[in-house]
């Protein structure tokens, strides 16, 4: 995770037109440029823009979708060539400073690549950034949850779940994934010693658990 405060104004921006726009609940999908659409949680209300995005407000949670038009905004020509890259570029246009590129995680969410960091404000939030490859070279989403400290899990919920809503002129959105069977199968981890073991389970894109192993 890396700290920037610069976030507490963002958030501070994003209560303001809470306050000031209409509340209402987000039940119907949400047209975010260029044709595509994703559908938001229904406890997610609506709170204006800020930079571009689409700003919402959900009890102590400050989120912000940006669509293909604000995040090429965002970004300039020579930096989209990646999720990656271009969650960098974002970052230098927000804060007009570079970015630690390392705090970066290359993930793929609902079969698609994506860029996703982890941060935090102050001692009391932190948040998600996630960038998400969209079907056309070089076009992507931007996805930005904030929460309460070591709340996040239900944020990397909803941002799969955006994700797999995304439609394109009203259909689904192609997506890069291979037919697989979802269902699961089990998974046996055993160690030579007895030590602790680092476990990536799902349904999340990058949960991680710490498990305590008997040798054998």
């Amino acid at each position: 995770m890396h700290k920037h405060h610069s976030w507490l104004l963002m958030l501070a921006l994003a209560v303001a037109l809470m306050m000031a726009a209409p509340v209402f609940a987000q039940t119907t999908p949400l047209d975010i440029g260029e044709g595509y659409s994703v559908t938001i949680p229904d406890s997610w209300i609506r709170a204006g823009r800020l930079n571009g995005g689409f700003a919402f407000i959900s009890q102590n949670t400050s989120s912000v979708i940006y669509g293909p038009e604000a995040m090429q905004d965002l970004t300039r020509a020579g930096t989209r060539g990646t999720p990656r890259t271009a969650l960098a570029a974002v970052y230098r246009t927000l804060y007009e400073e570079p970015m630690d590129t390392t705090g970066i995680y290359n993930q793929k969410i609902d079969g698609r690549d994506a860029a996703v960091w982890y941060y935090i404000m102050g001692t009391r939030q932190e948040g998600i950034f996630v960038v998400i490859t969209l079907d056309e070279r070089m076009t992507y989403m931007g996805i930005d949850i904030t929460t309460p400290v070591n709340e996040s899990g239900p944020a990397e919920d909803q941002i799969e779940a955006i994700v797999a809503s995304l439609t394109s002129e009203g259909t689904a959105a192609s997506s890069t994934s291979d037919s697989a069977d979802a269902s699961g199968e089990p998974c046996f981890v055993s160690t030579d010693a007895a030590d602790t073991a680092r476990l990536r389970v799902g349904p999340g894109f990058n949960r991680t658990s710490v498990a305590f192993l008997p040798a054998g």
